[in-house]
């Protein structure tokens, strides 16, 4: 890994963490993991579709300590990262290369969360860099496969929560009735042009 390529994230809690500069800094991350943390699921089994270099999954296992995290990425180079951020925070966060066309658990979730790639492939002009494009941009996976993934992963009981751009919310609510997924709840954050779906799985 070349030490060039990273930058220093602070987290609020003190802890220092690494982020490829190519990857830029989000607040997307913040937003989805403001609502997570306020379940109150005790000793919680916890998955993280698309986790980049783990930040959301590292700050929820400092305020969970008792929640057990799986996170997922496609990128190998970004799993490297995050269980190198994993042992800088101290957490016990499962850090796995998975697709998550292909992802599935013996166990299900309690919690599922996911900040996707979130650009319809097609509409938008591609990056030089692949890595980037492929966190950004529907190349590996669509919103239909993170939909599948957590119906397949999802517990009864359990939630999940995803974050998209605002005009991708008819898309949700379509997509989500296709594969037996119940819409909840949306959190609509009007200043970032973005929307935190909450889904549950039916009761058939």
């Amino acid at each position: 890994m070349n030490n060039s390529n990273l930058q220093e994230v602070e987290l609020p809690f003190g802890k220092t963490i690494l982020q490829f500069k190519n990857q830029g800094v989000s607040s997307d991350s913040k937003l989805l993991f403001d609502e997570v943390v306020q379940e109150d699921f005790s000793d919680a089994f916890c998955l993280e579709l698309g986790c980049g270099n783990g930040v959301i999954s590292l700050m929820l296992a400092h305020y969970h300590p008792d929640w057990k995290i799986t996170a997922i990425d496609i990128q190998p180079e970004l799993i490297q990262l995050a269980k190198k951020n994993n042992r800088l925070c101290g957490t016990a966060v499962l850090f796995e290369n998975g697709d998550i066309k292909k992802y599935s658990s013996a166990e299900k979730f309690d919690l599922i969360f996911s900040n996707p790639p979130f650009f319809e492939l097609g509409k938008f002009r591609l990056s030089d860099d692949n890595s980037r494009n492929i966190a950004r941009h529907e190349i590996e996976c669509n919103l239909r496969d993170v939909l599948i993934n957590i119906k397949r992963n999802l517990k009864l009981n359990g939630k999940a929560y995803l974050i998209y751009p605002i005009q991708r919310l008819e898309q949700i609510e379509t997509e989500s009735k296709k594969v037996d997924l119940i819409l909840i709840e949306k959190k609509i954050i009007i200043n970032e042009n973005k929307v935190i779906a909450i889904l549950k799985q039916t009761e058939n």
